[in-house]
């Protein structure tokens, strides 16, 4: 897929999908720049993986944020950002905190497009040939009782990858989503029951993390340079069936 010797952002890398990726693309040769909230997990990643480089900052601090990613892309730019991180509070519509719809729309739309404008200025400055993907949700596409928030700030991060599509094209940056649906990780157990998803899956299960990391490889490498403003969806034909 020609990763070798790109340096790659991951946002959410110490998370279960973030950490998968990661030793995927080193196994690849490539550069990895790890961005979490989680000190602790980061440091534990450096000492597994002691060639790459870590940055821990809360991405609901837009100016921290910005200063961090630029201090290290000033002098060596990256061709690749993956906007991994995500946050799920399940509550239903009527008992919603404001809190919830604050850090769900900031870590899934606001600081995407804060990084990604970061990336995507130094990407043409530096006439590099870069490749976004998002981490979507099927729930963008699909309402899902008790996730109000989380869809719709999933959806606002689909719109947003349109528009980022359209914009950055012209300069030979790519964006795309990929939009699974739940998949089994720690965060998925935070999901409330509902026996109605799985008897909507043709193939009757949630997806592995694996498949998820297979898909957006394809979208961020080479193999498929006319993608752009594209969303793959990963959900066992969730979201073309009928209720």
């Amino acid at each position: 897929m020609g990763f070798q010797g790109k340096r790659i952002i991951i946002t959410g890398a110490a998370g279960c999908v973030g950490k998968a990726l990661l030793k995927r693309l080193l196994l690849q040769d490539a550069l990895i720049i790890a961005v979490d909230k989680d000190e602790g997990q980061l440091n534990a990643l450096k000492a597994e993986h002691p060639s790459i480089t870590t940055v821990s900052v809360d991405l609901m601090q837009w100016d921290e944020t910005r200063e961090k990613v630029l201090a290290l892309i000033q002098d060596k730019p990256v061709d690749c950002l993956i906007n991994n991180a995500g946050v799920v509070m399940p509550e239903s519509f009527l008992e919603t905190r404001q809190e919830n719809i604050d850090l769900s729309f900031g870590i899934h739309y606001k600081a995407v497009f804060n990084i990604s404008q970061v990336i995507a200025k130094s990407m043409i400055d530096h006439k590099i040939e870069g490749s976004i993907v998002n981490i979507s949700s099927i729930t963008s596409l699909r309402a899902s009782e008790n996730l109000g928030v989380y869809c719709a700030s999933k959806a606002s991060l689909d719109m947003l990858t349109k528009v980022m599509a359209c914009e950055l094209g012209e300069h030979k940056i790519r964006v795309n989503s990929v939009n699974p649906t739940a998949i089994w990780t720690e965060m998925a157990k935070k999901l409330p029951h509902n026996d109605g998803f799985m008897r909507r899956t043709p193939l009757k299960r949630i997806a592995r993390v694996d498949e998820v990391v297979n898909t957006v490889l394809f979208v961020l490498g080479d193999d498929c340079p006319m993608m752009n403003g594209s969303f793959l969806t990963i959900d066992g034909g969730y979201s073309v069936c009928a209720n």
